[in-house]
């Protein structure tokens, strides 16, 4: 029965983070530590530099508890908010970079060069963009593990900004740091799509005798 108990759960747990990222459960735990550091003072970072790790996992008397059921709508709502305006802005910087740097030359470049040295033999062509593919697989988990950096730096950033009114230095300081880490982020995954993601899907695609488009993931 306990062995029944703990496969459910299992399964519980799989079907919640694959429908709901684990990094957004972190994010959302963010909006729920800040929710209680503004109740009780005016500075998120001064609020939680007092708090104690044993009060942040307590979910008998820590901040859970303490939590109420409008705040942790509040909060989910928050995190999708985040999400989506780090997306948003990420599409608006990748897109505005790659105009800047006429990437769809490049891309039918790559197609030229690749197409010169394709082979007529279609199975052999099937069998290379196979192991291709999971090539690009691995890149656009690296891809999105930066971008899962850039959000909990969008979070981080908002969650600052809200107490505004009660800013002080070191408050500052962390704001203009966690705008600097998203944008060392979208730099860094431009370029990584470029350099790296890019030549390989290409190459996938030339050899299935499809066409490729800069910006494609």
């Amino acid at each position: 029965m306990d062995e029944l108990a703990k496969a459910i759960q299992t399964k519980y747990i799989e079907d919640l983070t694959a429908k709901y990222p684990l990094h957004r459960f972190i994010m959302l735990f963010l909006f729920l530590i800040s929710m209680y550091t503004y109740s009780v003072g005016d500075s998120f970072i001064g609020g939680v530099r007092d708090l104690k790790l044993s009060f942040i996992f307590d979910f008998e008397k820590g901040i859970i508890e303490k939590t109420s059921i409008l705040e942790l709508i509040a909060c989910l709502i928050l995190t999708k908010c985040a999400s989506y305006l780090y997306l948003k802005t990420n599409e608006k910087f990748f897109f505005y970079l790659a105009k800047k740097g006429k990437f769809d030359k490049y891309t039918n470049e790559l197609e030229s060069e690749l197409k010169g040295v394709k082979s007529d033999n279609n199975l052999l062509n099937y069998y290379l963009s196979q192991d291709i593919s999971k090539e690009l697989e691995k890149k656009r988990v690296i891809i999105k593990c930066m971008n899962i950096n850039g959000e909990y730096a969008i979070t981080l950033a908002l969650i600052i900004l809200y107490g505004v009114t009660g800013w002080g230095f070191v408050d500052i300081l962390s704001f203009i740091a966690s705008i600097i880490c998203m944008i060392y982020v979208f730099i860094k995954s431009f370029k990584y799509y470029v350099e790296q993601f890019m030549p390989n899907y290409v190459a996938e695609k030339v050899l299935l005798g499809a066409n490729a488009k800069f910006g494609d993931k």
